[in-house]
């Protein structure tokens, strides 16, 4: 409640911008956050909104209900200090001791009911724009207090908690660290749970839920091997990696030597940041006698996705010499040789030819790409984009 200032007011010279931004953020892709499901790109627009944007008012509240408290015991208010995310109250007057700690709780408690509000608000909206900036503005809230501020008042530096769990009315101490347990554990469970994770993918994909029913109703009237592996791949696009792997136990009791089973345990390897894992399973389907050419390739082009994410994690996105993509531009290579009809082979070589430099093979391979069959239907529509991509790098070499 009463920290120290002198640096509060230099990190709002970071803190004002990033609110700027995201403000600017929010307008320019208004229409596009607005439509009926929300991808990725519009949740991070609206978590940063969220953050940036109206975490600043619920500070705001939080710091208001110090100052009302002090009011409240019928004290005055010495300083308020409001730094967007932070801010502090001066109170000036006699406070007993039971005054003093909830003058200390009232902010936080504050904070807490705002979260509080906003989770049980998503309840009763079906926007998912919507829903989405409540439950960030609410985890925001609950978090911001019971956690990252505790955190902070636990090293040592300012906070509420360290007086709270210092005061000398000793009686209380156990039941605030009861309410505080809960509510971090509140917070826990909504970001990690796989029922608040699955609602909220259903609140805020409309789309994604109608085939969630339709799949979840087909498995309750035949439950087979296949079905259970389209629901898991269902829970792996949307990030639901406990609830995809469920499925693909359930799947491999049903049919436990399956290539297609295999597959889904390499990306979830990935997901789970075992690269080496995934290699290893995807070349196992590679060498699979069984196997289809497609599946084969799949694999290959699997496995190159994976060096390029490794890539991209040792260059730290700074300049890559073109010698470290030849393991992905291998796997590629593969893959098209595999199955010289599938088209997302010959795409995605044409792309790392593109990065590689050698822009003229890249629009060789390109133009190759007629009747070729496509299983990512949304890589077509790229084809031009990296042909006159390799087109204006060929003429700027020039």
């Amino acid at each position: 409640m009463d920290p120290s200032s002198q640096y509060q007011d230099y990190l709002l010279l970071l803190v004002l911008p990033l609110t700027v931004i995201s403000i600017v953020e929010a307008l320019r892709n208004w229409h596009a956050v607005w439509d009926i499901d929300i991808t990725w790109k519009d949740r991070n627009v609206l978590l940063r909104f969220a953050m940036f944007v109206l975490m600043p008012i619920v500070v705001f509240l939080h710091e208001c209900g110090h100052a009302g408290a002090i009011l409240l015991f019928g004290g005055t208010i010495a300083e308020f200090h409001y730094g967007l995310l932070w801010g502090y109250v001066r109170p000036n007057g006699l406070f007993t001791p039971e005054q003093i700690l909830i003058i200390y709780l009232a902010g936080n408690v504050v904070e807490v009911i705002c979260g509080l509000a906003c989770l049980f608000a998503t309840l009763f909206v079906s926007s998912p724009p919507v829903v989405a900036v409540l439950v960030y503005l609410g985890i925001f809230s609950i978090a911001g207090t019971t956690i990252f501020y505790a955190i902070i008042s636990m090293l040592g530096m300012y906070g509420d908690w360290t007086a709270i769990y210092n005061t000398t009315v000793t009686s209380w101490i156990p039941y605030i660290a009861i309410v505080h347990a809960f509510l971090v554990a509140l917070v826990l469970y909504a970001v990690c749970g796989n029922a608040p994770r699955l609602w909220f993918t259903c609140k805020t994909k409309p789309n994604w839920e109608t085939k969630w029913k339709l799949l979840s109703d087909n498995l309750k009237k035949e439950p087979t091997a296949s079905r259970y592996l389209d629901l898991g791949w269902l829970y792996y696009d949307q990030g639901l990696i406990k609830l995809a792997r469920q499925c693909l136990r359930k799947a491999r009791t049903l049919k436990a030597q399956d290539v297609n089973n295999d597959y889904l345990e390499g990306w979830l390897q990935v997901s789970e940041r075992n690269p080496d894992k995934a290699r290893k399973i995807f070349s196992a389907i590679t060498n699979d006698l069984g196997s289809s050419p497609f599946m084969k390739a799949t694999a290959f082009i699997a496995i190159a996705e994976v060096e390029e994410e490794q890539v991209r994690i040792r260059s730290r996105g700074g300049p890559v010499p073109g010698k470290m993509w030849s393991a992905a531009l291998e796997a590629y290579t593969a893959a098209e040789q595999v199955d010289p009809t599938l088209a997302d082979a010959k795409y995605h070589r044409a792309r790392l030819l593109n990065k590689v430099g050698l822009h003229n093979e890249a629009k060789t391979e390109l133009l190759s790409i007629t009747d070729a069959k496509w299983s990512d239907p949304e890589l077509a529509q790229l084809v031009q984009v990296e042909y006159d991509l390799a087109s204006d790098q060929e003429q700027t070499q020039k």
